[in-house]
């Protein structure tokens, strides 16, 4: 596994992918890039994984090897045209690893991948988590000069695998979604108190609709004081200012839960507590072609019903298994809207959340696993 951009226990690369390979009986290595001091973090970037003098370490079994990014100015800039230190050290330890199959989960390490696989004749994946359809001037750089390259690709999703076969015809592809674990979800225990809790899932900037959230619960709140707000993850920055500041002017502090950022292995217990899950990203160009995201298989995997304001992948979903509604607009007042339609009426909650049900047992990392492990063998058994 090779990433410059994610964490190296993030939940698509690490917990699913990795691990699914590792306890099928392959071998398996990442490489990460880590800040200046060589630390690298998890997904809330708080806790660090390393000491600054491990350059490599273990984590549950997999080795990994972190690359230092410098913060000198120059080194910065170099990185921009794919040169400099971290590179060149990035590349070396790809090659002295000697993988047979190099996994890439980013446009820039798809780039590093290749240049290390042109060295040892290894096989190369790219894994298109969000869609590729725009990007920095780097990434739609490196799409142009060497997506026509590559042999190997799996996305999250069947719009992300149209666009870059069409590119390139010749790629050998799959879809793996990001089910989630049935391990996580298999101890239910049922909630103390009749509330009517939605939540969000995940890190929360505002292109994934912190305002319009925040927004439309008020409303709800206002009209149903039983509702409450939980939200699983955190905002950062400027977002977690705004956060803060809405809950305090809008007296919400009861109302309105924040947990953090959980470890991987807790998200699913909390989810259980909840009722209805909320997806309102912005209509960007990468959240209306990516999708569905984590969350949505996570809210599947817990019982949950589901509000999307009309991502078509995540729509395509709701409407396939049944467990969720579509706001009509991604504005707060459309988002209050739907969840003042399930708030309000119990049955539809209830056949929602039943359906949500369901559907995991379609839709879940045990048969996704099985896709990676075929794609996997198909590849190494292939000349």
């Amino acid at each position: 596994m090779i990433s410059v951009d994610h964490s190296p226990i993030d939940d698509r690369i690490f917990y699913k992918e990795a691990m699914t390979l590792s306890s099928n009986g392959h071998e398996v290595s990442m490489i990460c890039k880590a800040d200046d001091q060589g630390v690298c973090y998890d997904m809330g970037g708080k806790t660090a994984l390393n000491n600054p003098d491990e350059k490599s370490f273990a984590i549950e079994g997999i080795e990994c090897h972190a690359i230092s990014f410098s913060s000198d100015r120059i080194q910065r800039l170099l990185f921009k045209l794919l040169k400099g230190q971290f590179v060149k050290e990035y590349l070396a330890k790809g090659i002295e690893i000697g993988a047979d199959v190099y996994h890439a989960h980013e446009p820039v390490s798809f780039y590093l991948g290749y240049q290390i696989t042109k060295k040892n004749g290894a096989k190369l994946i790219f894994d298109a988590h969000e869609s590729w359809r725009s990007g920095t001037k780097k990434e739609m750089w490196i799409q142009r000069n060497y997506l026509s390259k590559l042999h190997y690709l799996i996305t999250a999703n069947q719009l992300t695998r149209g666009y870059l076969t069409n590119l390139n015809p010749n790629l050998k592809s799959e879809v793996i979604h990001n089910a989630a674990e049935s391990r996580l979800y298999s101890s239910r225990v049922e909630k103390s108190d009749d509330a009517i809790v939605f939540t969000h899932e995940g890190y929360l900037p505002f292109n994934r609709g912190l305002k319009e959230m925040l927004e439309a619960f008020v409303w709800v709140h206002q009209k149903n004081p039983k509702t409450r707000f939980k939200i699983i993850g955190e905002a950062d920055g400027e977002e977690k200012i705004f956060l803060e500041q809405f809950i305090e002017q809008n007296e919400l502090k009861s109302a309105v839960e924040i947990t953090g950022w959980l470890p991987y292995n807790e998200v699913g217990k909390h989810l259980m507590q909840c009722d209805i899950g909320l997806i309102a990203k912005r209509p960007s160009t990468n959240n209306v072609l990516g999708g569905p995201p984590i969350k949505y298989f996570n809210y599947l995997a817990a019982g949950l019903a589901v509000i999307d304001n009309g991502m078509p992948e995540t729509e395509r979903f709701i409407n396939r298994i049944g467990n969720g509604i579509i706001s009509s607009s991604s504005n707060a007042k459309s988002l209050a809207e739907a969840m003042c339609e399930l708030a309000d009426n119990i049955e539809l909650l209830r056949k929602l959340k039943a359906n949500s049900l369901y559907g995991f047992h379609t839709y879940n990392w045990d048969q996704s696993s099985k896709k990676l492990l075929n794609f996997y063998s198909r590849i190494l058994t292939q000349r």
